[in-house]
């Protein structure tokens, strides 16, 4: 009977450990995934800031061609 208690406590010994080792493994993925989308989320802030940046461009080139334009129809 006491071989058997010893054989138990062994078998929970180990299941402890996988687990402990799985529950790791699981704690690094979820830390990679999470790095991975704060990169991802500061990549999008930095393009929605060049899209911005762009769009004001645009607008000022077209005001400019509006602008010229009007002066070439009064010349």
């Amino acid at each position: 009977m006491m071989e058997q208690m010893i054989k138990n406590v062994e078998v929970d010994i180990q299941e402890s450990k996988h687990d402990e080792a799985d529950a790791q493994k699981d704690y690094e993925e979820a830390r990679k995934d999470s790095a991975e989308k704060r990169e991802d989320s500061k990549l999008i802030v930095e393009k929605e800031g060049a899209q911005a940046v762009t769009m004001t461009r645009v607008q000022f080139a077209r005001e400019l061609r509006a602008t010229k334009r009007d002066q070439l129809g009064i010349t």
